[in-house]
C-alpha cells in the first residue's frame, strides 16, 4: 500500500489558516475605512497621543509616557513608564504625513499585527483550532472594548491586543515551545510602558515565563546555572541563542527612551512615581464606598448586567479550575490544561490590579477594567474550547458532521466580526463632531493668516491659549495638531505644570509674534476668561452640553 494522500488535508488546513487571518485584519481595515468616512479626527487624548507620534519625527522625540491622569496630591505628576507606544504607531502614520488616515492607519496597524501575531502563535500551538481560538479572542476583545479598539490611539487601548498575544505565548511557553520569546518581549514593553496599570498582567506573565523557564532549564541540565559546554554548536546553537540576541536587542531599543529620561530629568519619571505612591489623598477628597468585585465583573464583562456578571465570573473561573484539575483525568489535548491556568494566572492577575488601586483613582474607572477584556476573552475560547472537546464522549460520531462543524465555526467568526464593523457606524459620534468642529475652526484661522504677513518671510506661529479641562484638554491638542499638519508652529497650554518632554510646546515659549488664538467655555463655567472686544470668532466646538469659542486675537506685532 502507498502512503496516504495528506495534500488534501494540508490544503484545507491553508485555506482555514487564510479565513482565520482574513476574519481578524478584515473588520480592522473596515473599521478604518468607515471612521475615516466619517470625517474622524482625534481629540482630547486621542490628539495628545497623535501629536506624541509626530513628535518622534522631529527633533523632539520623546523619551516619556502618557501623562497619568491621577490626582496630583503630591505635588508631582508622573507619566506612564515609556513611550513605545508612540514610536510603534508612528510607523504606519509616516507615509500619509500624520493626517487622520495617518494616525488610523499607525493604530490600525499595532492592532492588524498585533491580532495576526496572535493567530500565528494560536496556529503554533494547536494547529488550525488553536488560530480559531486566537481569532475569536481577537473579536470578543474587540467587541467587549467597542471598534474604537482597532482604530483609537488613546494609549489603554492599543496594549489589550498584545496582552491577549501574551497570554497565548505564555501558554506557547508553558507547552515547551520558545521561538515566540521576541513577541512576548515586543508585546509585553509596549503594553506597560503605554499604561502603568498594565504592569500586574505584564510583570505577572513575565514572572510565570521566567520561573517555567528556569524549571525547564534545571530539568535539562541538572543545574540552576549555565555549566561549560551548556552552548550545543553548529544549527542547534543557533536556534538557541537568536531568540535570547534578538529578545535583548528588543528590550534594549524599547527602554532607551526610558533610560535616557531618567538622566535628563530631575525629577525623573521613576522619583514622581515614588513621590505619588507615597502621598495620600487629602482628608478633603472623600473615599467612596467601592464594590471591588464589581468592578472586577464589569471589567471581565463589560455590556452585561452586574448581577449577572458577578454570576458569570464566578461560573468562568469554577470551569476554568475544573478543566487545569481535570483535563489529564477527562483526556483532554494537554494544551487545554496549560491554557486554563494560564487563564486562571491572568484572572488572578487582573483581580489583583483592581485590589490595588488606590480608590482616588476611581475616577478613571474606563482604563482601570479595560485589561480584563483579553483575559475574558481568553478565559471563554479556553472554556468553549474544552466543551466542544467533550463532545466526544457523546454517543454521536463526529467525522461526517467536520465539515458542518468548519462552516459553523467560520460563520460565527464573520459574525463577531461584523458586529465590531457594525459598531463603527455609530461609535465615537460625539468625538467625530467635536473633530470636524475643530476643523471647522481651524479652516478658518488659516485663511485669516493667509491675508496677513509674514514674519522675517516665515509664517506666524499660532500660541493657543485656555483654561480648564475643555478647552485645555478637549480642544486645544486636537486644534493644535491640524494646525501642525498645516505647516505652522504650534504652541499650547500646559496639561500639567511639571517639566517634562513637551515644555518646548507650552504657549509661554511662543515668541511674541505668534498669532493668540483663545479657546474659553461658552457655557458659564468657573474657569471661563472673558473674550476680548478685539477678538474675532472661527468657529465653535460643541461636546454635549458644554460648548467652545476659538477667537483670534489680533497679533501684537
Amino acid at each position: 500500500m502507498g502512503r496516504p494522500n495528506r495534500r488534501p488535508r494540508a490544503d484545507f488546513e491553508r485555506i482555514a489558516l487564510a479565513f482565520v487571518y482574513a476574519a481578524v485584519l478584515v473588520p480592522v481595515a473596515a473599521t478604518v475605512l468607515i471612521v475615516h468616512a466619517r470625517g474622524w479626527w482625534p481629540t482630547n487624548d486621542d490628539a495628545l497621543t497623535a501629536m506624541a507620534m509626530r513628535d518622534t519625527w522631529t527633533g523632539h522625540p520623546r523619551v516619556m509616557g502618557p501623562w497619568a491622569s491621577t490626582p496630583g496630591f503630591s505635588g508631582s505628576y508622573p507619566h506612564h513608564p515609556g513611550p513605545a507606544l508612540y514610536y510603534a504607531a508612528s510607523v504606519g502614520a509616516v507615509p500619509f504625513r500624520f493626517s487622520a488616515w495617518g494616525i488610523l492607519v499607525g493604530v490600525a496597524l499595532v492592532n492588524g499585527l498585533a491580532a495576526v501575531a496572535t493567530v500565528r502563535v494560536g496556529s503554533r500551538v494547536a494547529g488550525v483550532p488553536g488560530a480559531v481560538a486566537a481569532a475569536f479572542a481577537v473579536l470578543v476583545t474587540a467587541c467587549s472594548i467597542g471598534a474604537g479598539l482597532f482604530f483609537r490611539p488613546f494609549n489603554p487601548f492599543p496594549p489589550l491586543l498584545l496582552i491577549l498575544l501574551m497570554l497565548f505565548v505564555t501558554v506557547e511557553f508553558v507547552g515547551g515551545q520558545r521561538s515566540h520569546w521576541p513577541l512576548f518581549v515586543l508585546a509585553g514593553t509596549i503594553a506597560v510602558q503605554s499604561h502603568l496599570s498594565y504592569a500586574y498582567l505584564v510583570t505577572g506573565l513575565t514572572a510565570i515565563v521566567l520561573v517555567v523557564g528556569a524549571h525547564a532549564w534545571h530539568r535539562e541540565r541538572d543545574a540552576w546555572w549555565p555549566r561549560r559546554g551548556w552552548l550545543p554548536v553548529g544549527a542547534e546553537r543557533r536556534r538557541l541563542t537568536r531568540p535570547m540576541q534578538c529578545c535583548a536587542v528588543l528590550a534594549a531599543l524599547l527602554w532607551l527612551p526610558v533610560t535616557l529620561e531618567l538622566i535628563i530629568y530631575d525629577p525623573n519619571n521613576v522619583t514622581s512615581l515614588l513621590q505619588q505612591l507615597r502621598s495620600s489623598a487629602p482628608a478633603a477628597v472623600p473615599a467612596p464606598t467601592v464594590d471591588r468585585f464589581e468592578f472586577i465583573a464589569r471589567g471581565l464583562l463589560p455590556g452585561v448586567a452586574v448581577p449577572s456578571a458577578k454570576a458569570l465570573t464566578l461560573l468562568g473561573a469554577t470551569a476554568l479550575a475544573l478543566i487545569a484539575l481535570v483535563a489529564r483525568a477527562v483526556r483532554l489535548p494537554p494544551v487545554l490544561g496549560r491554557a486554563a491556568r494560564v487563564a486562571l494566572a491572568g484572572l488572578a492577575l487582573f483581580v489583583i490590579q483592581i485590589l490595588m488601586v488606590p480608590h482616588t483613582a476611581y475616577f478613571a474607572e474606563a482604563w482601570m477594567v479595560a485589561a480584563g477584556a483579553p483575559v475574558a476573552a481568553f478565559a471563554m475560547v479556553v472554556v468553549i474550547a474544552s466543551l466542544v472537546e467533550l463532545l466526544r464522549w457523546l454517543p454521536v460520531r463526529l467525522g461526517s458532521a467536520r465539515g458542518a462543524l468548519a462552516a459553523v465555526t467560520g460563520c460565527a467568526l464573520a459574525v463577531t466580526g461584523g458586529l465590531v464593523v457594525s459598531d463603527a457606524t455609530t461609535t465615537s459620534a460625539g468625538e467625530i463632531a467635536v473633530g470636524q468642529d475643530v476643523r471647522a475652526a481651524e479652516s478658518g484661522i488659516v485663511a485669516m493668516m493667509s491675508g496677513w504677513p509674514t514674519v522675517d518671510g516665515a509664517r506666524r506661529a499660532v500660541a493657543v491659549h485656555g483654561t480648564g479641562l475643555g478647552p485645555v484638554f478637549e480642544v486645544a491638542p486636537s486644534l493644535g495638531l491640524a494646525l501642525r499638519n498645516d505647516g505652522f508652529e504650534v504652541f499650547l497650554p500646559p496639561a500639567i505644570q511639571a517639566h517634562d518632554d513637551t515644555a518646548f510646546r507650552r504657549t509661554d515659549r511662543a515668541p511674541t509674534t505668534a498669532l493668540p488664538v483663545a479657546v474659553v467655555w461658552l457655557n458659564e463655567q468657573p474657569s471661563a476668561a472673558p473674550v476680548p472686544p478685539t477678538a474675532e470668532a472661527v468657529g465653535v466646538v460643541r461636546q454635549g452640553e458644554n460648548h467652545f469659542g476659538i477667537y483670534v486675537l489680533p497679533p501684537r506685532d
